[in-house]
């Protein structure tokens, strides 16, 4: 039995897929590849990006709501 690839971006007929993904990973040929890839580290810089402005305002939120002591929900206190 054999065992074709074909790349995930352009289409063409792939020797030796450079597989990308981690929920929905895809074969990509050398060049594809680099390119998914590329958006896969910019993805992750985003997802950095929000996840620390997320924390840094709701920590500012905690800090306005939690003054005179005031327990907030859903908010462990060290």
């Amino acid at each position: 039995m054999s065992v074709q690839h074909i790349c995930d971006g352009c289409k063409k007929k792939i020797d030796e897929p450079v597989i990308a993904g981690s929920v929905l990973r895809r074969d990509y040929c050398k060049e594809c590849g680099t390119r998914a890839e590329d958006f896969l580290k910019e993805e992750e810089a985003l997802r950095v990006e929000l996840v620390t402005n997320y924390n840094n305002k709701r920590l500012k939120l905690i800090q306005k709501f939690s003054e005179n002591k005031f327990l907030l929900p859903d908010v462990v206190y060290e």
